[in-house]
């Protein structure tokens, strides 16, 4: 027993030293603290729906086949701190008088001392049906016309549309209408393009 006993202090006694040698060595350590990544803001507002030769949303009455309404005007705001891709879809497109209802969609910079101007670049003119649903949205960007990646971050985006009964309309479409939304997306920007 006395045998067993020494082996096993003398075991404790090897590993207790190579603990302390290996304790023995020296050390250092540094830290950088509180790491932080925070998610952007995406954030869409609409402003100047009064702003254009007619209000938004459109109240059109009395159009004739052939006849365009006037010219109506929304601002787009991105009050985003990151630039951002707009896109327009329409939804709850409904009515008789639809299928020869048109729309004509423009964008451009902001001008409020000539509107004409701001539509300086054509998205979509056709039939409401052609923009109708999230799969026939229509890029509102002006690119190549001042805002190249989108629309930068606190900056305000000018879209103009009118309608119009088209020339086909017939007879039976008489005291008929069509109604829809207007929806607009804004996308963070893919930093890989």
């Amino acid at each position: 027993m006395k045998r067993i006993l020494l082996s096993l202090t003398a075991i404790a006694a090897t590993v207790t030293m190579t603990i302390g040698a290996t304790q023995a060595l020296f050390s250092d350590s540094e830290t950088i603290a509180e790491n932080t990544v925070s998610a952007a803001v995406i954030n869409l507002d609409l402003l100047g729906l009064n702003s254009g030769e007619i209000n938004k949303p459109l109240n059109i009455t009395d159009l004739v086949p052939g006849a365009h309404s006037e010219w109506a005007r929304v601002r787009l705001m991105n009050d985003s701190n990151v630039p951002v891709d707009a896109y327009m879809y329409l939804t709850g497109v409904s009515g008789a008088a639809c299928s020869m209802t048109n729309i004509e969609v423009a964008t451009g910079l902001k001008d409020f001392t000539n509107q004409a101007s701001e539509r300086t670049q054509s998205i979509y003119s056709g039939p409401v049906s052609g923009m109708q649903g999230a799969a026939n949205r229509k890029e509102v960007n002006i690119a190549g016309t001042g805002h190249i990646n989108g629309i930068p971050a606190n900056t305000d985006h000018v879209v103009q549309q009118r309608a119009q009964l088209d020339s086909e309309a017939g007879n039976n479409l008489q005291g008929d209408s069509c109604t829809w939304n207007e929806v607009f997306v804004i996308e963070s920007i893919d930093p890989s393009l």
